[in-house]
């Protein structure tokens, strides 16, 4: 769902302690949209790109920080097994 809705400076905010990786992960992602039909699919592009950490460290923020996404506390509107749910999209 959060590629249909993510925020416009959301890999400043998901990736904050990368500094230096800001910029690169910022071209990458406008890269994978310019060469997607929409943004949507050049979001799930991209994110499919990411190293496993930085897809745990995306996932951490879309689920605990994203202004537009955050479920945090309330995963149990959204799934009959939340833990087991939870647990499988963070070690995804």
């Amino acid at each position: 769902m959060y590629a249909f809705n993510y925020e416009y400076d959301f890999i400043e905010k998901a990736f904050p302690r990368e500094t230096s990786h800001t910029d690169h992960l910022a071209k990458n992602f406008d890269k994978f949209c310019d060469e997607s039909e929409d943004n949507t699919l050049g979001f799930m592009r991209f994110y499919a790109s990411l190293s496993d950490r930085y897809k745990r460290i995306l996932i951490d923020y879309i689920l605990n920080e994203s202004e537009e996404m955050s479920i945090g506390g309330e995963w149990e509107k959204y799934s009959t097994q939340p833990e087991k749910d939870c647990e499988y999209v963070k070690n995804l």
